[in-house]
C-alpha cells in the first residue's frame, strides 16, 4: 500500500463517490478509480461495491474505517 492509494481510499470512504473524492484530491476520476482498484488488488478483496448511483464500503474494508480517522490526525499535524 503506498500512501496515496490510502489517500484515495479514505477521500472515497468519505464522499461516497468517485468523482467527488478526485475532485477534493485534484485528480481525474481514473485515478482514483486505478488507485482503489491497486488497493484491493493487494488486499484481495473489494473494498467497495459501486453501482451507477453510489458506492458502500464493502465488510472487507471495515477494519480499516478506524484508519480513516488516524490518517486524518495525521494529515492535520502536516
Amino acid at each position: 500500500m503506498d500512501f496515496e492509494q490510502l489517500r484515495a481510499f479514505y477521500t472515497l470512504a468519505q464522499t461516497k463517490n468517485f468523482t467527488k473524492a478526485a475532485e477534493m484530491l485534484h485528480l481525474v476520476q481514473s485515478t482514483v478509480t486505478m488507485r482503489i482498484k491497486q488497493l484491493e488488488e493487494k488486499v484481495g478483496k473489494p473494498l467497495f461495491t459501486r453501482d451507477k448511483r453510489s458506492v458502500e464500503i464493502t465488510q472487507a474494508a471495515l477494519p480499516c474505517s478506524p484508519m480513516p480517522n488516524a490518517f486524518s490526525s495525521w494529515q492535520m499535524k502536516r
